[in-house]
């Protein structure tokens, strides 16, 4: 039973991908290989596109490293990826920038992107490290943020224990503060710092406080920039009474240079900015410091400990090498500069990617440069996936494809091929033995040429042609894709006779081809029934300048031809509204025959021999078929074409029978 009914649920799924495929509002069709890596914009859904056991060695050695250096086990440590072009270089790096597993392991993704100069890059440096540390967004709990309120309360929970400690409260000579926060005993403030209540901070001078905090948890604590950061730092936890930009906002304008009203000047006069390349060096210092295991050990304790983060500072050689890799000197720069951090932090693991060609190049300036925390082993190079990691690559693919409906990924699972619509030889065949990424490229091609030649439904099949042929709607010009728009008009109205018969009653006797002064023309003759008075519908499309070609067509095709039997449709790609002089303007209607109209036609056209191949076999696709025709036609000048033809024919037909009834009553 399960033999007989493979075919049926293997067309059935075949049936779901092709739908799938359609995404409203998204041109190009879509397929489970469409996204070839992972980028900013993917990481939250990583899992229905990866496949962890492609890269598993790699990355079980990059969360090692990343947890020694987070536990202090081993300093801060260099990792150079490398591999062939499309192995998933810039893939397994951009997964890093997961939430989730940032969270996990303890590490703070930053970098990622080499667009910029060497000139730039300590600015470039602390822009990453400001926006990793205040993501999600600056104005929610972001990571800074969270550590300075957790410094500022385990400095006021020292302070507390300290004879003196009022030395740091606020001035009685504040008197707005007196008023509104009064005296405070020392059990309110305790009780205050237990329950961490940022109300605590307002009790507090910030000066004497950031003072305090400088002296206490910096490494550096005689390095004038470090002290002007952390109160900087410290200013986050107050609040400056009046201040319409809140304090997050000038701390942020601050580590990127845009105070240009000195809002720290006034406040408690720090003068300094972050305009020199070491002043930023030393930023990135200390923030990092800030998060060391060091500052951490201080902060936790046995009931409440406090992880300790790496930052996780990567570079991605593939994007924007050309600003950045300009020669081998602006190379061991870039190093230099690298060492410099690495040497001064100890919770930093920095990790390149580079090609196999670029990676032998420097390889040997890397490890002089790093010595003996640079790791560049074969275990951290990219190589081609092998058969089991390939179909697992598919069926991964597939299943988060599907992942949105349960039922029918029980189906997919259940099958005997889940490789639809390939077989497991052919998904080996196409796509092995090469670079990830041109083995996802490929299958992407291939899945949809499959489904492509699958019938299923006339509107599905119609959809899923007509968004392939969306895919290049950006780009494409439209005088040069509607170029052989009358062709394509024949080969639909070829197709079309019984169609027309059925809907309209015209009979279509005779379609030809003309060119007239280099305009190609098509002429139309149309009957009501065989035998009957005729019409003739001529058809020509007009390019870029059709100001002094109009006036010859109209002269060739109508002058001194029947009114009511000869009529003419102007078409060009773009909107228009030419000059059709007033005699014929009951003869002569202009449209425009745009990209959208001409991949119409040509998906039509893809559907209508499907119908002609199934039509002995499957009468109802054939039925649906027609009713497609009729609402979409309708969309199109077509449409319009169609019905003023008939109507045409139909005053010949009275017209006719009038004059006959007359000749009648003359004869009696």
């Amino acid at each position: 039973m399960d033999a007989l009914n493979t075919p049926l649920k293997e067309l059935e799924l075949l049936k779901v991908f092709k739908e799938l495929c359609v995404e409203t509002g998204k041109l190009g069709n879509s397929s489970p290989f469409e996204a070839k890596v992972a980028t900013h914009h993917q990481v939250t859904n990583q899992a229905s596109f990866d496949i962890a056991d492609l890269q598993m060695e790699i990355r079980r050695r990059l969360n090692e490293t990343i947890e020694d250096v987070r536990s202090g086990r081993k300093g801060s440590q260099v990792i150079l990826i490398s591999g062939g072009p499309g192995t998933g270089k810039t893939h397994l790096l951009n997964t890093y920038r997961n939430p989730e597993l940032q969270q996990n392991l303890g590490y703070i993704f930053m970098g990622g992107s080499n667009h910029w100069k060497i000139s730039e890059f300590e600015g470039r440096l602390l822009d990453w490290v400001i926006e990793a540390l205040t993501a999600p967004a600056p104005t929610e709990d972001h990571p800074l943020l969270q550590r300075i309120r957790t410094i500022g309360f385990r400095a006021i929970e020292i302070l507390l224990e300290t004879p003196g400690y009022q030395l740091y409260l606020q001035s009685s000579k504040n008197w707005f503060r007196k008023k509104i926060f009064g005296r405070v005993s020392s059990t309110t403030l305790k009780q205050l710092c237990q329950s961490h209540d940022p109300a605590l901070f307002n009790y507090f001078d910030e000066q004497r406080l950031g003072d305090y905090i400088a002296s206490r948890f910096l490494a550096e604590r005689s390095n004038p920039i470090h002290r002007y950061v952390m109160k900087i730092l410290v200013s986050y936890l107050f609040n400056n009474e009046g201040d319409l930009i809140s304090e997050r906002d000038h701390v942020l304008h601050w580590f990127r240079g845009t105070n240009p009203d000195q809002y720290f000047k006034s406040r408690f006069g720090i003068t300094e900015e972050l305009s020199q390349d070491y002043t930023r060096t030393e930023a990135v210092k200390l923030l990092a410091h800030l998060f060391s295991g060091e500052v951490s050990r201080q902060l936790g304790s046995e009931t409440q400990p406090c992880e300790p983060i790496t930052f996780l500072l990567t570079f991605d050689q593939t994007e924007g090498r050309a600003e950045l890799f300009e020669s081998e000197l602006e190379w061991r720069e870039f190093f230099a500069q690298l060492s410099e951090l690495y040497n001064s932090m100890s919770n930093l693991v920095i990790v390149f990617t580079m090609t196999n060609l670029l990676r032998d190049r420097y390889l040997g300036t890397l490890e002089r440069q790093f010595r003996d925390r640079m790791i560049a082993t074969s275990d951290f190079e990219l190589r081609l996936p092998n058969p089991e990691q390939l179909l697992n690559l598919y069926r991964r693919r597939c299943e988060g494809w599907l992942a949105h409906d349960p039922i029918v990924l029980d189906k997919y699972r259940s099958l005997a091929n889940p490789f639809l619509p390939f077989t497991i030889d052919s998904v080996k065949l196409e796509a092995g033995n090469k670079p990830i990424r041109l083995s996802l490229e490929i299958l992407h091609k291939k899945f949809l040429e499959k489904l492509q030649q699958k019938t299923f439904e006339p509107l599905h099949d119609y959809r899923f042609f007509l968004n392939q042929l969306n895919q290049d709607n950006e780009v494409i010009k439209s005088y040069d894709y509607t170029s052989k728009h009358l062709d394509t008009l024949k080969s639909l109205m070829d197709r079309l006779n019984n169609y027309l018969k059925l809907q309209h009653n015209i009979f279509l006797t005779d379609i030809t081809q003309i060119n007239l002064d280099s305009i190609p023309c098509l002429q139309l003759t149309m009957e009501l029934s065989s035998g009957s008075r005729s019409i003739q519908v001529n058809i020509a499309r007009f390019g870029r300048n059709y100001t002094s070609e109009v006036p010859r067509i109209i002269d060739q095709l109508l002058k001194n031809a029947h009114k009511n039997q000869n009529f003419l449709w102007l078409l060009r790609p773009e909107p228009w509204n030419p000059d059709i002089p007033h005699n014929y303007s009951s003869q002569i209607f202009a449209h425009s025959c745009k990209i959208e109209i001409e991949q119409i036609f040509l998906s039509l056209i893809h559907v209508a021999d499907k119908a002609a191949e199934v039509a002995e076999n499957d009468p109802a696709y054939v039925t649906a078929f027609e009713q497609l025709l009729q609402t979409t036609i309708d969309q199109t000048y077509l449409g319009e074409l169609l019905k003023h033809s008939q109507e045409k024919l139909k005053q010949r037909v009275k017209t006719d029978a009038g004059s006959e009834v007359t000749d009648s009553e003359a004869t009696s």
